[in-house]
């Protein structure tokens, strides 16, 4: 929920509204379930997926000499599925990354909005675009898996 837009419980209803988002249950529901959830890791002292992206992060950017142990193990990334890929997950790619840009970029529905435009140059496209170099990603053309 939250987490993937790195957003606390506190910010989770307002992020909701102003992303257009309504359900079933209204925000400060998910909100306060979404914050038992946190507490109930806290307590068992457990990490799930979001956090292991997280804390993965936090060691690369933080430690260069792993940093430097893991570029060196691998010379260059693949990213399947781009248009689902979240913030946090870009983040921990960008800290693999490093300064280099041997990364091939990969979008495949061709519903999806990855096929209409190519979102690193602004051009329209027929076709599942592959990119080498040009890590960095724009916010435009997201799906909605990875929304609050």
């Amino acid at each position: 929920m939250g987490e993937r837009r790195r957003l606390s419980p506190a910010e989770y209803p307002d992020a909701a509204k102003a992303a257009g988002r309504s359900g079933v249950r209204p925000a400060e529901e998910l909100a306060a379930a979404f914050e038992r959830y946190e507490a109930a890791k806290r307590n068992q002292a457990v990490l799930d997926f979001d956090d292991v992206i997280e804390q993965c992060s936090v060691l690369l950017e933080g430690n260069s000499d792993i940093a430097a142990k893991i570029r060196a193990q691998y010379s260059c990334f693949v990213v399947d599925e781009d248009q689902d890929t979240d913030p946090s997950q870009e983040r921990l790619l960008s800290a693999w990354l490093g300064a280099r840009d041997n990364v091939t970029v990969v979008g495949a529905e061709p519903r999806l909005p990855v096929y209409a435009t190519d979102r690193r140059r602004g051009e329209q496209t027929d076709g599942p675009q592959f990119h080498r170099g040009e890590a960095g990603r724009p916010a435009a053309g997201r799906s909605g898996t990875s929304a609050p």
